[in-house]
């Protein structure tokens, strides 16, 4: 019923023919917790391509049918912050066996989203920063790191905290369960070939003789941010507000320290 009306406009439902080098991969990422790093890695490790299946938005990105059929030929590898909403959830079941849900404690991304937007090629460009909301006020870029971190706090954890919890109700769905692997980048940090290993035997790939990670530089947004940099970069009243802020349900079940 639904390809009555969206054929018309040039999408397809029907399973695109499977070709390419092997079966492809949709990560689906919170912003900042080593999403192009991962992408990359899967990229020069499987010998893949990497293809952009949604604008890229946050917290809500909706996935392109066209592209996802792309995706399902094979031979590429797409990262984004896609939403759970119901379409996401529709397209990508259609389109992919299983993808990877890529988490990180909100305080470590909250710290390394601040530090992101103090680059000169993402604060006021509006192809990059248009992407998310709220917008930041023209007083933000005059405030301290410490204020900024204050107004993310405001304005950005809550954006994370209902998209992992949105992700969180698809991980509890019988539906979607079983083809949803959880990887996070606390257990990536020290430990990137044995965590790509892992990550490789979930998704059911033959490990390849070596593991080409990616370069750790600004191309990939790297910044070197230990698990727990928050701590030190928080006052002690940021460090409360925002335990209060995050469910403790979210704690307990992603391994994030309440304190």
């Amino acid at each position: 019923m639904l390809s009555k009306f969206i054929e018309p406009f040039g999408y397809r439902l029907t399973k695109a023919q499977k070709k390419g080098n092997g079966a492809s991969v949709l990560v689906v990422t919170m912003p900042k917790s080593g999403s192009l790093f991962l992408a990359k890695t899967l990229k020069r490790t499987l010998d893949l391509k990497r293809i952009h299946v949604s604008p890229g938005y946050f917290p809500i990105d909706h996935a392109d049918i066209r592209s996802m059929a792309q995706l399902s030929m094979g031979g590429f590898v797409a990262q984004s912050h896609l939403s759970a909403c119901e379409i996401n959830l529709n397209i990508l079941s259609h389109y992919c066996d299983k993808w990877i849900l890529h988490l990180r404690d909100p305080r470590a991304a909250l710290l390394s989203w601040t530090h992101h937007k103090e680059r000169t090629d993402v604060s006021g460009q509006p192809e990059t920063n248009l992407r998310t909301v709220p917008l930041e006020p023209p007083v933000y870029f005059s405030m301290s790191f410490s204020e900024k971190i204050d107004w993310q706090i405001d304005h950005h954890v809550p954006n994370l905290i209902r998209w992992i919890e949105t992700w969180c109700k698809a991980l509890d769905s019988i539906t979607y369960r079983d083809r949803i692997i959880v990887s996070k980048y606390e257990d990536m940090v020290g430990r990137d070939e044995a965590f790509m290993h892992e990550l490789l035997i979930d998704l059911g790939r033959e490990i390849p003789a070596s593991i080409e990670l990616a370069q750790k530089d600004m191309r990939s947004h790297f910044r070197n941010g230990a698990v727990d940099e928050w701590r030190a970069a928080f006052t002690p009243v940021q460090i409360e507000r925002v335990a209060e802020m995050i469910p403790h349900h979210l704690m307990e079940r992603f391994g994030w320290d309440k304190v």
